[in-house]
């Protein structure tokens, strides 16, 4: 598996240029890495929940409290979706935007998935649940989905014609159960990943469901509310914990390499990650209402 390397470049999304010219790399304390920031700011956003990058570019923005979406693309004006006209309002906690042509909004108020083009406009919903409480939602393989349940603490898996592949259920704080499982990803190797938030921890399955491993603790705190998970190109696992106020790093190995928790000396609440085509990072920060940029540099890739 690849490991993080050099350099993590940090910028934050300005409105009239979705990504900024990164500025030369200082050393920072820890080893192998290395922050730059900008003295950009970002206007608009009340409470970024859920973020995707696009497959056709560009990053769309769920933000909770203001019950609205976004997409921000390089030389074009901030879009706005649509509230569908059959709902009066929606809570969107999450987005999903690797499934080109469309973008998938999970509404929270109604526990539906609504989907729109890729440009914003409003299609249809594609999924409606009755008995579930969503919590997140993202994309596996193959055009399928991932979502997890917070009233059934469970986490399925979706195929393209929208049947149950695989469900994982069951409260409990023994390995293999959840409690309140707020987000999960598929790695790179297919396994799959769980942010179970309420038991504090992030535990690892193989593609078939079987319980496999925990992410190890970061450190002698450990988690406190993992909440969204995504892998790069490399197998490198990042996992967003708002209330450790840190993004932590593992590696492909599931060994823990760093962590990011400050941005301009001050500190971070990340709410979600995802990592788009061209190696860059994103991550939706409570604490500062806006989004986060670093770029990711790899031995193949390094300047």
């Amino acid at each position: 598996m690849g490991k993080l390397y050099l350099s993590i470049t940090w910028a934050i999304i300005i409105t009239a240029a979705l990504f900024p010219e990164f500025s030369r790399p200082r050393a920072e304390d820890s080893p192998g890495l290395t922050i730059v920031e900008a003295d950009s700011t970002l206007s608009g956003l009340k409470d970024p929940l859920g973020i995707s990058a696009g497959m056709r570019g560009g990053l769309y923005v769920a933000d909770g409290m203001s019950g609205k979406v976004f997409k921000y693309a390089q030389g074009e004006d901030r879009v706005e979706f649509p509230v569908p006209e059959r709902f009066n309002s929606i809570y969107p906690v999450d987005v999903v935007a690797e499934s080109a042509p469309f973008v998938y909004v999970l509404d929270y108020s109604s526990g539906k998935v609504l989907r729109y083009d890729y440009r914003g406009a409003y299609l249809d919903v594609l999924i409606s649940f009755d008995s579930f409480v969503p919590a997140s939602i993202s994309a596996g393989s193959g055009g399928s989905f991932i979502l997890t349940d917070l009233e059934n603490n469970s986490v399925m898996v979706l195929n393209p014609l929208l049947d149950i592949e695989l469900e994982i259920e069951g409260y409990g704080w023994e390995k293999g159960f959840f409690n309140q499982p707020a987000g999960a990803a598929i790695l790179r190797d297919g396994r799959l990943a769980v942010a179970d938030t309420g038991n504090r921890r992030v535990q690892i399955f193989s593609s078939s469901g079987a319980f496999m491993s925990e992410l190890a603790s970061p450190d002698g705190d450990g988690f406190s509310s993992p909440r969204s998970i995504c892998c790069d190109r490399e197998g490198n696992i990042y996992v967003a914990d708002p209330e450790r106020g840190a993004v932590f790093i593992y590696s492909g190995s599931a060994e823990f390499s760093t962590m990011i928790d400050s941005y301009s000396g001050k500190k971070i609440s990340p709410s979600a990650v995802t990592i788009d085509l061209e190696d860059r990072l994103y991550v939706a920060d409570l604490a500062s209402s806006s989004v986060l940029i670093c770029r990711l540099v790899y031995p193949d890739n390094e300047p």
